[in-house]
């Protein structure tokens, strides 16, 4: 939901997601535009589905930002996350407490720091 302002409402991500893709259907230059809405509708959007609750219809767009988080990522980031979804059990032990995996990735961090 809009905070004072600072993302669009539901309903301004779906026109302007409209437009974007309309304007590049019909082969116009939807850069411009693209780069204003990837950061006033994609990336100050918690994409919790909440707004589905205040929306009469039910709509979430969430979903739709989550899909458009995701293309921007790249295939391998989406196989990647594929592969630990599907197997999210055996992934979590491996990060946890004590684990080579977790250890290496705390002191990468760390160096980052």
């Amino acid at each position: 939901m809009p905070v004072g302002g600072l993302t669009f409402t539901p309903r301004q991500r779906i026109t302007s997601w409209r437009e974007i893709a309309r304007r590049g259907r019909d082969g116009e230059d939807t850069a411009p535009l693209r780069a204003g809405y990837d950061h006033d509708a994609i990336d100050t959007c918690a994409g919790c589905g909440l707004c589905a609750l205040a929306c009469p219809v039910g709509i979430e767009t969430g979903r739709l930002v989550k899909a458009q988080r995701g293309e921007r990522l790249g295939a391998l980031a989406n196989r990647i996350g594929r592969a630990v979804a599907a197997n999210y059990g055996p992934c979590r032990s491996a990060c946890g407490r004590g684990s080579p995996v977790r250890t290496c990735c705390t002191r990468r961090w760390a160096a980052r720091r």
